[in-house]
């Protein structure tokens, strides 16, 4: 497990630079091989937007302090972190060439589920929107589809909370971090979706 932890800290670490993301983390592990790799000798690449002082000794040591911190926040939390290599991590978003570098998740849902559908919707559903929203749901669930939403207000929200009653797969997509949830009033409804 140790070993594993490292290299979803370095993982992190990576993702933190300045000026590196997803698209450019993947060409610096298709050149070193890892982001361990990397990190132990930055000087061996040299990439278009990656500023020197950047990657630099004390710079590199920094960056791998925050994502220690960060590890040790998403153990205490029950978090789990999934690389692009994990075979929990999505394979429709592999497939994007700006997946993120690192993902994070709470909960059981089976993120490769063989059907999904995505709703999302106005954060002020109206009573149609909200029938709608409900009986969209209840088909999904008729035909073994899981349900992907943005936890926010209004048609996500009823969207979660009939997945939940009709007992489907039903992953919330947050526009931040897990140290907290926004809208605050949902997160009872997060609670529950991660039961």
């Amino acid at each position: 497990f140790m070993e594993n932890e490292q290299e979803i800290t370095d993982y992190l670490a990576l993702s933190l630079i300045p000026g590196i993301g997803p698209r450019t983390s993947r060409k610096i592990i298709e050149q070193t091989g890892s982001p361990t790799d990397f990190l132990d000798q930055p000087e061996q690449i040299r990439l278009p937007g990656i500023k020197p002082e950047n990657i630099n000794r004390s710079a590199i040591n920094a960056f791998r302090e925050s994502a220690a911190k960060e590890m040790k926040f998403i153990k205490q939390e029950g978090i789990t972190a999934l690389k692009p290599n994990d075979p929990q991590y999505p394979t429709r978003l592999k497939a994007c060439e700006d997946a993120p570098l690192v993902m994070f998740t709470q909960g059981t849902m089976d993120l490769n589920a063989r059907r999904m559908v995505a709703v999302v919707g106005t954060r002020k559903a109206t009573e149609y929107g909200h029938r709608v929203t409900e009986e969209l749901i209840t088909e999904m669930a008729r035909n073994g589809c899981s349900l992907i939403s943005g936890l926010a207000y209004g048609i996500d929200t009823i969207a979660h909370r009939t997945a939940l009653n009709l007992g489907i797969q039903n992953l919330g997509v947050l526009a931040h971090g897990l140290d907290r949830l926004y809208p605050g009033v949902n997160k009872d409804l997060a609670r529950k979706m991660k039961a």
